[in-house]
Formats: C-alpha cells, sequence, structure tokens
C-alpha cells in the first residue's frame, strides 16, 4: 500500500526524506499524522497506519539505543516508541 500511495522512492532514498531548513520547527511544520513522511507529499505511503511494519516488542525498562548517521549533518535525533490504540 505504501508504494501504491507513494512509489518506491522513500525506501531507497532515506537521507531524502527530510525537512531542509527546518530550523528546530520541525514539530511546528510536520503536520500531525505526517511524521514517517516529513509531511511531504511524495513520501505520503509511509504515514499509512499498517499492521504490516517491520516492528519490535518493547519491555518496559531501560533501553539502549545506537544510532548511525548514513548522511551526517548538524542536528538532534528524537526516538518516538508507539503502542496500539
Amino acid at each position: 500500500a505504501a508504494v501504491a500511495a507513494s512509489g518506491t522512492q522513500a525506501f531507497y532514498d532515506w537521507n531524502e526524506v527530510n525537512i531542509p531548513n527546518a530550523a528546530g520547527k520541525h514539530k511546528e511544520i510536520i503536520p500531525d499524522g505526517k511524521l514517517c513522511s516529513a509531511g511531504r507529499d511524495k513520501y505520503k505511503g509511509l504515514d499509512l497506519p499498517r499492521t504490516d511494519w517491520p516492528a519490535s516488542k518493547m519491555t518496559s525498562g531501560n533501553h539502549t539505543f545506537q544510532y548511525k548517521a548514513t548522511a551526517p549533518h548538524k542536528g538532534t535525533f528524537e526516538l518516538y516508541i508507539t503502542k496500539d490504540g
């Protein structure tokens, strides 16, 4: 469904899924429900709620997460963990 909605580019060009020059205002710029596409229409398929997205079960407690910066630049990372419902 994601490919049908917006093509394959988002699955091959992760560095392009961004908001250039957000200047720290990404929460104001990206509409609710559009986080995965960064609010960009050509990646709207990434925003579709689905049951077949890769997921990892989490348990309560402390966790360590590691990031791999494939396109290093100034900025921040935020991690979102969601639950059904």
